[in-house]
């Protein structure tokens, strides 16, 4: 009996540490998932204001070629 109450006690301290080694690999994930987000956020709102600023451009220069 009490051979089995260790066994269930260590078995109760693995699953506690697994399940916090567990949250901290799930929040690092979350984490760098996040930042990947934000970093293609920032791309594409780059590619956007560029495209914007090309378009503005082209059709300013192609109203003075029409003068």
């Amino acid at each position: 009996m009490d051979n089995t109450l260790k066994f269930i006690k260590k078995l109760v301290v693995m699953c506690k540490v697994s399940y916090n080694i567990k949250r901290k690999l799930m929040k690092n994930l979350i984490l760098k998932l996040r930042e990947l987000l934000y970093n293609v956020k920032k791309l594409l709102n780059y590619f956007i204001i560029h495209k914007i600023y090309n378009f503005i451009n082209y059709k300013m220069f192609a109203v003075i070629d029409d003068d």
